[in-house]
């Protein structure tokens, strides 16, 4: 029998743990009788008793496996882990919250079973009332959109996937330090196939991934996968440059050489100056997003430590 290997991040998730342990055991046990299963939980430094509760489901179940960080490195670095040390023919992410729907694992599997060798779910309702969230998920889909240079972007493709065995060898091979597990799927670029599902409300607990870590992702998005910001600065540099040096010119022309005296030098020179000034700024810290990226590549720290 194949084994398919459920890749499962988890950050103060004390809470669902157990439940999340006991749905999937149940679904396989009724609906996915075909083939052996391990749940690869990977404790992300957590401070509550995550750690815990994973021990209690892998003292009675061989068939989880415990990964435990020496500290908070991310879920990026804690879904790379588990992809890297499973062992199923398959593997599926998901998160112990169970806000992505366990029922519909069986459809990913039948897709898989049809010759699909990465399988998305296709979120269709975000489950938030917060205005602020909804509307900077938005902005940042659609700039991921606009920027992305390779691969696929579709808003509603987060994490809940499958991928083959052959998926997880390239992913492998990905070196990025800063790396969006999601982005580098896609830059593979194995065929997807949808499925639609809808996300529910958290098991229990409250979400981790604040303003900051939402901030952060985002960030290590654009610049990990697209040049196009240093190039937009660049070609806002050159029309700056050009569309200030017609000003110079029509200031020259209009207030010294036909004599209408209206703003005075140093107020001309104040205005421009600091205009400028502003976009070197601006350019200057982009650069050095690109820069810190750079040099934590080059540094080649391990993504991740594991205690045990």
């Amino acid at each position: 029998m194949k084994t398919i290997s459920l890749i499962v991040p988890c950050y103060n998730e004390a809470s669902n743990i157990l439940d999340f342990y006991n749905q999937i055991c149940e679904l396989w046990s009724k609906k996915v009788t075909k083939y052996h299963y391990e749940i690869v939980f990977i404790n992300d430094g957590s401070s509550d008793e995550t750690a815990k509760k994973i021990l209690e489901c892998k003292a009675k179940d061989l068939r989880v496996v415990f990964i435990d960080f020496a500290r908070n490195f991310g879920k990026e670095a804690a879904v790379t882990a588990g992809l890297i040390h499973c062992t199923g023919d398959a593997a599926i992410i998901l998160d112990a919250d169970l806000q992505y729907p366990i029922e519909k694992i069986p459809e990913f599997i039948k897709m898989w079973e049809a010759g699909s060798q990465h399988v998305i779910g296709l979120r269709d309702t975000k489950h938030t009332n917060n205005a602020v969230e909804v509307l900077g998920s938005k902005l940042f889909h659609f700039m991921m959109g606009v920027m992305l240079e390779q691969g696929r972007h579709n808003p509603a493709a987060l994490d809940f996937r499958l991928i083959d065995r052959e998926v997880v060898e390239n992913f492998k091979l990905m070196q990025e330090q800063d790396r969006i597990v999601r982005g580098l799927l896609d830059w593979i670029g194995f065929e997807p196939v949808y499925i639609p599902y809808t996300e529910k409300a958290r098991n229990a607990g409250v979400s981790h991934f604040n303003f900051s870590k939402r901030f952060n992702l985002a960030l290590n998005s654009f610049v990990s996968h697209s040049l196009l910001p240093l190039r937009f600065i660049a070609f806002l540099g050159v029309t700056i440059t050009f569309f200030s040096t017609i000003m110079g010119m029509y200031i020259l022309i209009y207030q010294y050489i036909l004599g209408n005296k209206i703003f005075s030098g140093p107020f001309m020179l104040g205005v421009l100056n600091t205009f400028l000034i502003g976009i070197v700024i601006m350019c200057l810290g982009l650069v050095a997003f690109y820069i810190g990226s750079i040099k934590r590549e080059v540094l080649r720290r391990p993504i991740y430590i594991i205690r045990k």
